[in-house]
């Protein structure tokens, strides 16, 4: 990853009212800049500095695909219907320079936070069919030792092998 320098930024504002007022070469001149335009009455959206990279190469661009699926003990499949995704996916489209947290397919299964007892399966990633492979076998896996696997997961036991 080349990186040619880091920039500050003056902005204020938020949203649609968002500007970027000027670019410092250092944060010392962005903080000073700051200092002399001073606060405005709303002091939320007044002046601040912001930094980023200037950057000298394209960023990576990839169309990442996620599949969850949510179970509870008794069965009940995917008891939030806004979360389920268990047959059509979405897809969102990421970009990045350097490394990635996205690969071509990451599984996760763990208990969802604030029902132990339940357990989600989630797999995202850049190949799309690997992605559609490897959560129908992990859902197939999980729903036949289902109660194992939940009994395993209330006692903090790695469960990777899912």
């Amino acid at each position: 990853m080349l990186v040619v320098d880091e920039v500050w930024l003056v902005t204020t504002g938020s949203y649609s009212d968002y500007s970027v007022l000027c670019a410092c070469p250092d944060e010392v001149t962005a903080q000073a800049i700051v200092a002399a335009i001073g606060p405005d009455d709303s002091g939320y959206y007044g002046p601040r500095v912001e930094d980023v990279w200037l950057r000298s190469e394209l960023p990576v661009v990839k169309q990442i695909f996620r599949l969850r699926w949510v179970v509870t003990p008794d069965g009940e499949e995917n008891p939030y219907p806004h979360q389920s995704t268990d047959s059509e996916g979405w897809v969102s489209r990421e970009y990045w320079w350097g490394e990635s947290q996205y690969g071509p397919c990451k599984k996760t299964v763990r208990r969802v936070a604030h029902e132990k007892q339940w357990l989600q399966l989630a797999v995202e990633g850049w190949d799309h069919e690997r992605v559609r492979k490897v959560f129908s076998e992990s859902k197939a896996r999980i729903k036949a030792d289902q109660l194992l696997l939940i009994e395993r997961l209330a006692q903090g036991q790695e469960i990777s092998e899912f």
